[in-house]
């Protein structure tokens, strides 16, 4: 079985820590790197080829969105997934957006920790089905609607009849 190869970014050296033993207690999934956000990140990535990228909604020294904007250009096909407490729901949308396949609450469970990340890694969508009891996923339906009726309305005006 070919494992999931995971980079985690989170500038919590205690969280990271955390994180990732609690992932390589997983047999098919595999911690290739644990990055604080000074690391070169897309270094690591052209070298390590990860399946997936956990990072950190608010770095310290780096901004989250940045690093997403610049990290889906140079490699269009990482899927990557934000861990947060509480998102907003704008901010959601702009990570979406962006690129993001995922989104995990910090304080998930151990089981739909490892099932989002197994989720997205496996897929090419955002994955929130392992959230829908909860307020999270709430917010994230509210997002992809938003988002959808944004894109929609874009589309209407931009195919519309030229006057003569």
């Amino acid at each position: 079985m070919k494992k999931i190869r995971l980079i985690i970014i989170e500038d919590n050296r205690i969280l990271r820590e955390g994180i990732r033993i609690m992932v390589e207690e997983q047999k098919d999934i595999q911690v290739v790197a644990a990055l604080g956000d000074r690391i070169k990140v897309h270094d690591k990535i052209r070298d390590l080829k990860p399946d997936a990228l956990l990072l950190d909604f608010g770095l310290v020294n780096r901004n989250s969105l940045r690093l997403v904007k610049s990290l889906k250009k140079k490699f269009p096909k990482l899927k990557m997934i934000v861990m947060d407490i509480l998102p907003i729901q704008s901010d959601i949308i702009k990570f979406i957006e962006e690129g993001v396949s995922g989104f995990i609450l910090k304080d998930a469970t151990t089981e739909n920790f490892m099932n989002i990340i197994r989720s997205v890694a496996k897929e090419d969508k955002i994955s929130v089905s392992q959230l829908h009891s909860s307020l999270f996923s709430e917010i994230i339906d509210n997002a992809m609607n938003e988002l959808l009726r944004s894109k929609l309305i874009k589309s209407v005006r931009t195919t519309g009849k030229k006057k003569k």
